[in-house]
């Protein structure tokens, strides 16, 4: 790699054998951070929804503790990372490297013999891919071959005993967890949104199947109270969610400059819910507590809707 750097191509070394002066920075976003790791030692997550909050946010904060170290970034494709470093060294944090192509060429050279662990965002239908699946992806773009992996990217093997390795090995590099019940888990469905932003969210199927509508990290305070879809709920159930909604605005989210939108967000919610309790009052609407979950992107039912809407 070059010194004060600029590129970490995915075949050379960079030095750290120093760990306490080297500190590892994912360059990437929700959901991109919750299902993968790609160094040794645990990266730190900038924790950002948007890239655009990256300098003002995990820069502005971080910039000072990083001056004197070595810092070493990636993200998924290599775009962020060039304009992350960028922001770093013009807030004095000098040694700075970023992954050439980031983690989709590492994969594609590595594969799973790399440092890198759980999957890739690949920002289309599929979702998500392990490194088995990226680099079956590179050989059929290049032509070489028709080899075929299942949805979860594992070859087909003759002996038993190979593949429940494999499988045990598959289990140890799952990287993220279940927003419910914490259990690893990596499985990422374009049908599981957070109702309130519509961020991807890791959800295993024992939870999936006891909620209708579900909530990333940043809005599980509001899990209780901000549902896309009202036909399920009754006139005092309705009402007490705009009572927390309500709570939520007048004193979580202060000061009000700074909340402006999330507040914005809170007021809409208790507007469509003072509509739906008109409507069931007046007897335009009736309660549906039996209705079917549906996808926050089609709306469609979700014995209908398999996901792939999403993207």
């Amino acid at each position: 790699s070059s010194k004060n750097g600029s590129t970490a191509r995915s075949d050379s070394v960079v030095d750290v054998k120093d760990k306490d002066d080297t500190s590892t920075t994912k360059a990437t976003t929700a959901p991109t951070t919750t299902t993968a790791e790609a160094s040794p030692t645990p990266a730190i997550n900038p924790n950002t929804v948007t890239f655009s909050h990256f300098n003002s946010t995990f820069c502005s904060q971080n910039s000072e503790s990083l001056k004197d170290k070595k810092v070493l970034m990636y993200c998924t494709g290599g775009i962020r990372c060039v304009k992350a470093s960028a922001m770093l060294k013009q807030r004095g944090v000098q040694d700075v490297s970023h992954l050439s192509g980031g983690i989709h060429r590492y994969l594609e050279k590595y594969g799973k013999d790399g440092f890198y662990k759980g999957k890739v965002f690949v920002f289309d239908q599929r979702v998500a891919l392990d490194a088995d699946s990226m680099l079956v992806v590179k050989q059929q773009e290049e032509g070489g071959g028709e080899k075929v992996v299942d949805d979860v990217g594992e070859k087909s093997h003759d002996c038993q005993n190979e593949k429940q390795q494999q499988q045990q090995q598959k289990q140890k590099d799952v990287v993220g967890k279940c927003i419910e019940c914490n259990i690893p888990y990596d499985e990422i469905s374009g049908a599981n949104l957070c109702s309130v932003c519509r961020d991807l969210i890791l959800i295993c199927p024992s939870c999936h199947d006891t909620l209708h509508e579900f909530h990333c990290e940043r809005h599980q305070r509001w899990k209780d109270a901000y549902f896309t879809f009202l036909e399920r709920f009754t006139v005092e159930e309705l009402e007490k969610q705009k009572e927390t909604l309500q709570s939520l605005h007048d004193s979580y989210y202060l000061p009000a400059k700074k909340h402006k939108n999330v507040r914005k967000t809170l007021r809409k919610q208790m507007e469509k819910i003072d509509a739906r309790v008109d409507d069931i009052k007046v007897g335009n609407a009736v309660v549906e507590q039996d209705a079917k979950r549906r996808c926050r992107t089609c709306f469609e039912s979700n014995d209908i809707c398999d996901g792939r809407c999403w993207g």
